[in-house]
């Protein structure tokens, strides 16, 4: 009986510890799934932000090329500078493009009076002279104008006692065609210079040169130096110097009671 009773006993022995081992594997088994299915839940996951962090760089790069196509202008154009280019290359600007944007930026500094008066002068002191001359003539008056020994104005340099004739009334009504046009020319080139530019001509009589006489064939310019020497202009056209202008001089500026030996 004691005996039957241990094998009983060995027997459910045995019996509880195959039950428990089979528990231990069940339990075992179920554990390492559940940790594979989180290792796996957990990559998917990582995978997941990768691909949308991807996805949204991809995104904002097609938008980016984009907006950089939409600015490209559809042609290109490349222009290719040689190495013996010279860049300093100066503009040229039309004449006439020129000259209408000097004339809207100048100022009159005479009228059509001053140029009457003018041209009046010139009739008187030089009716029968060259065109020179005659110009030489209105630029000593303008001279005059410029100059801080003589009033500032053409009427006044004009009207100085002794002078073209010692008064306004003196001068003729009516001045010649030609010493009108001499008058405007000389207005115009000495308005411009009061102006700032300096305009091109062929001649004109230099500003020293304020004084002049004739002879009754021609007018002789002249200015004195600092020491008081009278200097003569030589540079009239067609109006030379003669070998006696010291004798002219003297018989013409300095009056009957200058020595003409």
């Amino acid at each position: 009986m004691e005996a039957k009773h241990k094998g009983r006993c060995a027997a459910l022995f045995l019996y509880w510890c195959m039950i428990g081992v089979l528990i231990m594997n069940t339990y075992g088994s179920t554990s390492a799934l559940a940790a594979e299915e989180i290792e796996s839940v957990a990559a998917d996951t990582v995978t997941l932000e990768e691909t949308s962090d991807d996805n949204l760089s991809d995104s904002r790069d097609n938008v980016c090329v984009e907006e950089d196509e939409a600015l490209k202008p559809d042609t290109w154009e490349v222009t290719e500078v040689s190495d013996n280019a010279d860049l300093s290359e100066e503009i040229v600007i039309d004449d006439e493009v020129l000259a209408k944007q000097n004339s809207e930026m100048i100022i009159d500094y005479y009228s059509e009076d001053d140029a009457l008066l003018l041209a009046q002068v010139i009739t008187r002191e030089g009716r029968s002279l060259s065109y020179e001359e005659k110009r030489a003539i209105a630029d000593t008056v303008l001279a005059r104008v410029n100059s801080e020994m003589w009033p500032n104005d053409l009427r006044s340099v004009i009207a100085q006692p002794g002078q073209y004739g010692g008064s306004l009334k003196k001068l003729p009504k009516n001045p010649s065609q030609e010493a009108l046009d001499v008058a405007f020319e000389a207005l115009e080139y000495w308005n411009l210079s009061k102006n700032g530019f300096t305009p091109e001509e062929d001649w004109t009589l230099p500003d020293e040169f304020m004084s002049f006489f004739g002879d009754g064939k021609h007018n002789y310019f002249y200015y004195y130096d600092e020491d008081g020497a009278v200097v003569f202009c030589d540079c009239v056209p067609n109006a030379p110097l003669p070998e006696n202008i010291d004798k002219l001089y003297r018989r013409y500026v300095l009056g009957p009671t200058a020595n003409d030996a």
